[in-house]
């Protein structure tokens, strides 16, 4: 038998990147169809949005492994990635003991409250540049932003943030935590003025995040993080924003005010459970009208990774 030569491996080479270009492959994963591959991505645990507050054991566990197995699978060959790539960026989010950017970011033992240390915003500031600046086209894809702006370097971030939100034309859920508080209170209420973001559907926010919803005119869902701003919550819901149909508070146990249940919101979400109505309110919230109330984190109200329905 004779040896092969360079030339016969080189042949060789270009025959099977040629077929793997081609997509004939008849066997084993890249033979299933992208829908069978986007439906095996999805299995993959997701942070809830709106989070609940979830401490450091299995449950928070299990979702660290979404991130680098879709990374992984999108670098594994030029058919994956042109299926896994979209779907991985279909969330820009930070949190706890992320693996991100070959390292583990560190934790803090809750899932929900992200550190604001330097390697937290450093990775926040990657991925809004991945989707804008490197590889615009992947703008499209993002569906869900969910993260906590760091005290480092906080108004270059928000600055950003801001700007890019924009460039998102699909993006229908936003969850923003801010830890600077105090110091920024005047920087916050301008930074998105400028800003309108007709795309949002659902907002969960704290207090000194609440700005965002400004810019957010059809904005069907809210939930908000702090008791703190429930007195003067319910003014600004019904003056501002008529349109509402959830109403929830994911995080805090805390009661709602007397107002906001006399509203007429479509449903009331509490903590991981449905709101109880007052007992003199309870026949009107509780009669049949064609919507479920729900847990917001159980995915009754709305089924994350899907773009809500419009609001007619």
């Amino acid at each position: 038998m004779a040896p092969r030569t360079r030339s016969k491996r080189a042949a060789e080479k270009l025959a099977v990147q040629q077929l793997l270009a081609s997509g004939q492959n008849a066997k084993g994963l890249l033979a299933l169809p992208d829908e069978l591959c986007l439906e095996i991505a999805s299995h993959f645990p997701s942070v809830p949005v709106p989070t609940p507050l979830i401490r450091k054991d299995e449950e928070s566990e299990r979702y660290h492994h979404r991130y680098p197995a879709l990374l992984s699978l999108s670098q594994t060959c030029r058919a994956l990635r042109r299926v896994f790539l979209r779907y991985l960026w279909q969330r820009i989010e930070v949190h706890e003991q992320m693996k991100a950017d070959e390292r583990t970011l560190r934790n803090s033992g809750e899932l929900y409250y992200c550190r604001t240390d330097k390697p937290h915003m450093k990775e926040l500031v990657r991925q809004l540049e991945v989707v804008t600046i490197r590889d615009p086209s992947l703008a499209v894809h993002v569906n869900i932003l969910n993260v906590a702006v760091p005290d480092h370097s906080f108004e270059s971030v928000m600055e950003k943030l801001a700007r890019c939100i924009t460039l998102f034309p699909n993006l229908h859920t936003v969850q923003l935590r801010i830890t600077a508080c105090f110091q920024h209170q005047f920087f916050m209420s301008n930074v998105f003025k400028q800003y309108t973001y007709p795309q949002i559907r659902t907002v969960a926010v704290c207090k000194h995040a609440s700005p965002i919803m400004e810019s957010c005119p059809r904005m069907v869902r809210l939930y908000a993080y702090d008791s703190l701003w429930c007195d003067d919550l319910d003014h600004v819901v019904e003056k501002r924003y008529p349109q509402l149909e959830v109403l929830g508070t994911p995080v805090n146990k805390r009661s709602l005010t007397r107002h906001l249940v006399e509203s007429k919101y479509r449903s009331f979400v509490k903590g991981e459970s449905v709101f109880t109505p007052l007992p003199s309110f309870s026949t009107k919230l509780t009669q049949p009208s064609g919507h479920n109330l729900g847990s917001p984190c159980s995915g009754s109200e709305f089924r994350l990774d899907q773009t809500p329905h419009a609001t007619p």
